[in-house]
Formats: C-alpha cells, structure tokens, sequence
C-alpha cells in the first residue's frame, strides 16, 4: 500500500513531465520529484501532459526509475483471494469491455464497464469486491457484493432508505440503472433482486411509480 512516502513497488497515477531519446519524466510530487520511464519499459507510447500507472523500482537522486508494464509486477498467484472478499482498487486503464485495475497492489483485476454506475476513470482509488476468479488466475471484480451475500446487504439498505423518504422511493423495474445508483448506491440489478427479496417478505408493496413500505 503507498503512504506519503513514495517507496519501491508502489503503484502511482502520474504525469508526464517532458520526453527525450532515453524515456520519459514523470513529476512525483510538488517537491521537485521525479520518476524516469525508459521507453522500453511503457506499455503504450507516453505523451507530455497525459497521465499513466506505473510501477517505481530503483530510487535514484531525483526520485526513482520505473516501468509502466505493471501487470509484470503483479502476483500471479491469486489463491489468498476470495469472491466477496472486499479489496482496494487502482485504476490503471480502460480496455474494450471494461478497466484494468490493480488489487491491493499485488494483483491484477478486471471491471467490466456494464456493471458501474458511476464515473470512474484510470487513477482512480475505490473500493470493491472479488467477483469472480477462473480457474486461469484471472480476477474479475465489482463495486458490489455478489450473489445472495449482495441482496441481503441490498434490502437492508433499501429499507433504510424508504424509512428515510417517508416510506416509498420513486423507484422501479422501468428506472434508468443511473437513477437506482444515485439513490441506493447499487446496480439496477441487484435492487431488482432486492426488492423481489422484500416483496415475498411481505415488507414492500411494488407500486407503478415506486416502492412502498408496508404499513406506511
């Protein structure tokens, strides 16, 4: 995990400050830090003013050298890993079916951009849950809790919410995903799951323009 010092293996989010035929300089921070990639060592060109993921590996008097191939850095073996097991996040980069992100600084993980609900962009730290882990060692991962585990956290924090407004939310089967993560904090989904949970426990009543509490 990085702390305010910058160490060895720490994964940073950092700008690039100029070019020249060796690599690229990256600022570390407003003290005048640097970080020196050597092209051979980026994963995709790295351009002046743009920001990238990498990984910090020898300190030097300036700051430290680097590489922004992280995924070379990373622990194949995923086997401490759990599904539901909550995690830190690092995004590193968007992909064609979601983001790149680091886990707890030691693995690599994928999400998909069909499950989030909220904008989240390369640099970014936030938090999620182990999804899935195939038999490969590869780890998808979500803003959420998964399976039953989810819709039991999920209806108490819709009826925590309809408590608060009185006993009904404007929310459906027919509310944009948007809306559901706005007010609940959840994918559209799982509030489906939820409130299927909540209506066979007789504790909603399932109205055209939203849900109600019982006896409210």
């Amino acid at each position: 995990m990085t702390t305010n010092q910058p160490d060895t293996g720490d994964f940073l989010y950092l700008k690039v400050k100029s070019i020249n035929a060796e690599g690229v300089t990256m600022i570390l921070n407003s003290e005048g830090g640097e970080v020196f990639i050597p092209h051979s060592e980026q994963r995709q060109k790295m351009e002046t003013g743009n920001s990238y993921v990498v990984v910090l590996q020898e300190k030097t008097e300036k700051g430290f050298t680097g590489s922004g191939k992280t995924e070379d850095f990373l622990d194949r073996d995923v086997s401490e890993l759990k599904v539901n097991q909550q995690v830190d996040l690092l995004v590193t980069r968007y992909t064609q079916i979601g983001m790149s992100c680091i886990i707890n600084s030691r693995y690599a993980g994928l999400l998909y951009s069909n499950e989030v609900f909220r904008d989240i962009n390369p640099g970014d730290k936030v938090k999620g849950y182990i999804k899935k882990i195939t038999d490969d060692g590869k780890v998808d991962v979500a803003l959420q809790k998964q399976g039953v585990a989810a819709i039991a956290d999920n209806t108490i924090v819709i009826l925590e919410q309809l408590k608060k407004h009185k006993g009904f939310l404007p929310l459906s089967d027919s509310s944009q995903p948007g809306e559901i993560y706005d007010a609940l904090g959840i994918s559209k989904k799982l509030f489906k799951k939820a409130i299927g949970t909540l209506y066979k426990q007789k504790l909603i009543e399932l109205k055209e323009d939203g849900i109600k509490l019982v006896g409210k």
